[in-house]
């Protein structure tokens, strides 16, 4: 993806970049929000496969939840990561530069905000959801802005095309 962004930015084709990014965001959310929407469902086997013996038997649901959990931050993740990609190719280093303190500090004052009274087995789902939040704010954040610099990011489609695919997805997650 980089190589052909760079190659758009450095004809100046603000409008080849972002049908790239928009592109490669559908791609990439039709892979991560199938899966997104299955890892809560298998998130218990899938922790009893990983530490499901010896010592670390008796955590097993204790990881579940907080495995669980990281299924919304790794879509937002998703989103950010891509952007990123938007801002490296037209050079936009202080940009990424800030977005990624934003993230930091929003990590930083959830993770304070969800543990500080938390218990040791609320410790890591609350560490799990200062995650996502930020990631939240950062594939918002990043989204926006590089929707602006580019003059849009095609958001119309996006928006039908992550209708369709939540419906797609949740039913077979259902199933």
């Amino acid at each position: 993806m980089l190589p052909r962004l760079s190659a758009f930015a450095a004809d100046g084709d603000l409008a080849g970049v972002s049908r790239s990014v928009a592109s490669t965001l559908r791609t990439t959310y039709a892979l991560i929000i199938p899966f997104a929407l299955l890892l809560p469902l298998i998130a218990l086997d899938l922790s009893n496969l990983m530490i499901g013996y010896g010592a670390a038997r008796p955590n097993v649901p204790d990881f579940a939840v907080a495995l669980a959990l990281f299924a919304p931050g790794l879509v937002f993740f998703t989103a950010h990561y891509v952007m990123l990609r938007g801002f490296y190719s037209l050079e936009r280093t202080r940009t990424v530069f800030w977005v990624q303190c934003l993230i930091a500090a929003t990590n930083i004052g959830l993770a304070v905000l969800l543990t500080r009274h938390a218990s040791p087995r609320e410790t890591a789902p609350g560490l799990v959801l200062a995650y996502a939040g930020s990631y939240l704010v950062g594939a918002i954040g990043s989204y926006s802005v590089l929707r602006r610099l580019l003059g849009g990011l095609g958001t119309p489609v996006l928006l039908r095309f992550l209708v369709r695919l939540l419906v797609a997805a949740g039913l077979a997650a259902a199933v």
